[in-house]
């Protein structure tokens, strides 16, 4: 018994204050810990959703985004008869779809411009995406926290070398494609594929009327999202079926036939043109790259594959196995026929390898937290695949931050003049390097560097304009194209790499400059031209 007026006594006192201090920022620390666990989810939304908006932020949009920017103008200047949104033609274009013309009414409704008005539904896209992702793996899996590995394996869990295209959602693209109609149908295509596996109850007509609905959105916001929508719910209904459930896989097909019922109705395209076998033959020598590096690009998510075969081994009526087997063999027979539009299908493919990952790595977190002992052989693989999670974490993070940190230029400001002198009819002649951008802003283009499934004369478009731009072409050629094409400017942009001073001289002979920047310069064309 210490006396308190003793010296002892106060070492005593002054050593267990000083323990106490000393533990303070180790119990602080797991205090933060246990928090951050308990709201990984959010945590990890807002992670992304700060990625998100400083891709919004820097406007560096590139690629698709100019495909779909142009179809919002198109409709919000004529929902009716809107033509093709980017060339000089009347041709139907395969980009015109329930998503963008509802972006397309907002623009007109709000006065926005339609680049403003598609940059901004990325958050709404990304809020949509996670609450899709947490919606389908609740109903198929009892893990408690395989909703939040799902998502992020699906964020991180590939190759160096991972697809760059519109529906693949990791890290280093979602900045760029979540805007897009593909993260907005992959949203819906999890809800449809959330409510086929739970269709019994008392809302069953409801579900399956709203899954045809959907399924019709979904087919033609984006064809091949659509393809993988449907070839996910055939697997639904065949697992059904061997279970001996006869009338939801039923149910199911008929949902599936209502939704190609409704994209038949489409008025802007004709929609089985796009999607059937041989077609469309540039859409699917565009897509001949679903099938280049595929162990690059798909990288440790490939350790979900024994595991889709132990899920078999386990229930052979498991839906999510019978997807695997289907989505496999829609992407074998793409390749084998070459068509390699099939091959899109490596997206559900590779969300099918993240789910299952993600919920065999939330049982082994359960067990360890549970106090349960593991096999040995389970416990290597476990800490092995905890690695390569942190691994790859830290890899796509570094690169998100890099490629969506706020700060960067925009890819599109040097244009915005346009607008302020072209009209939304008007024929630009333009090179190919910045074709793709200029529609965005107002007027056609004479010929763009990307497919097109209805224009058959593309290819002769492109070498009109390489010709066009040659120094070696006579201004009677010149004025031959413009004359054809009753284009009204010429765009000289210092991107284009066969303009010389000497041909720029040429081409101001055609009419006068409205506009000159360090970056492009517009030449309005004289009507006697004409």
């Amino acid at each position: 018994m210490h006396n308190k007026n003793t010296k002892s006594f106060k070492v005593f006192l002054a050593m267990n204050r000083l323990t106490v201090l000393s533990s303070f920022p180790q119990n602080c620390i797991l205090s933060l810990g246990k928090i951050a666990y308990k709201y990984k989810f959010i945590i990890l939304f807002i992670i992304v959703l700060a990625l998100v908006i400083g891709q919004i932020y820097n406007q560096r949009w590139q690629g698709d985004f100019w495909q779909h920017s142009a179809v919002v103008a198109a409709l919000s200047d004529n929902f009716v008869d809107p033509g093709h949104p980017r060339l000089n033609i009347n041709t139907p274009y395969e980009m015109y779809s329930p998503y963008l013309l509802v972006l397309a009414f907002l623009a007109r409704l709000l006065a926005i411009h339609p680049i403003i008005v598609l940059s901004s539904f990325a958050v709404l896209n990304l809020a949509f995406w996670f609450y899709a992702m947490r919606f389908f793996v609740t109903r198929i899996s009892t893990a408690k926290d395989t909703p939040f590995y799902a998502i992020l394996f699906s964020l991180v869990m590939w190759g160096p070398y991972p697809w760059m295209w519109s529906g693949f959602l990791h890290l280093k693209a979602i900045g760029n494609v979540i805007p897009y109609p593909s993260a907005f149908s992959i949203a819906c295509t999890l809800i449809v594929w959330g409510w086929a596996i739970t269709l019994e109850g008392k809302n069953k007509w409801v579900k399956i009327f709203s899954m045809a609905v959907i399924s019709g959105i979904v087919l033609l916001s984006n064809p091949q999202t659509g393809m993988g929508l449907v070839a996910g719910l055939g697997a639904i209904a065949l697992s059904r079926l061997a279970k001996g459930c006869l009338m939801p896989a039923l149910l199911i097909c008929g949902a599936v036939v209502g939704g190609f019922g409704l994209a038949q109705l489409w008025p802007y395209y004709p929609f089985f043109d796009v999607v059937a076998p041989g077609k469309s033959v540039s859409y699917h020598l565009g897509n001949y790259w679903m099938y280049h590096n595929v162990l690059l690009g798909m990288g440790p998510a490939l350790l979900g594959l024994p595991l889709i075969i132990s899920r078999l081994r386990y229930n052979r009526y498991d839906p999510m196995g019978y997807m695997a087997v289907m989505f496999s063999i829609i992407y074998v027979y793409g390749y084998i026929t070459k068509n390699y539009g099939y091959g899109r299908i490596i997206v559900q493919i590779m969300f099918i390898l993240h789910f299952v990952l993600g919920e065999w790595f939330a049982r082994a977190i359960q067990m360890t937290t549970s106090g349960k002992l593991m096999r040995f052989r389970t416990a290597m693989i476990f800490k092995f695949t905890r690695a390569v999670i942190i691994a790859m974490s830290l890899y796509f993070l570094a690169l998100g931050i890099y490629r969506f940190h706020p700060g960067r230029d925009s890819t599109y400001e040097s244009l915005t003049f346009l607008k302020d002198y072209v009209s939304s009819q008007d024929v630009v002649i333009t090179g190919l390097d910045n074709a793709d951008m200029v529609p965005s802003f107002g007027g056609k283009v004479i010929a763009t560097s990307t497919n097109e499934s209805f224009v058959s004369d593309i290819k002769a478009r492109c070498d009109e304009i390489r010709e066009f731009f040659d120094v070696k072409t006579e201004l009677h050629a010149r004025e031959l194209l413009i004359k054809r094409h009753k284009a009204r400017f010429i765009l000289l942009s210092k991107t284009n790499p066969d303009l010389t001073e000497n041909l720029k001289n040429e081409l101001r002979l055609f009419g006068i400059t409205v506009y000159r920047s360090n970056d492009h310069e517009l030449i309005s064309i004289a009507s006697e031209i004409f």
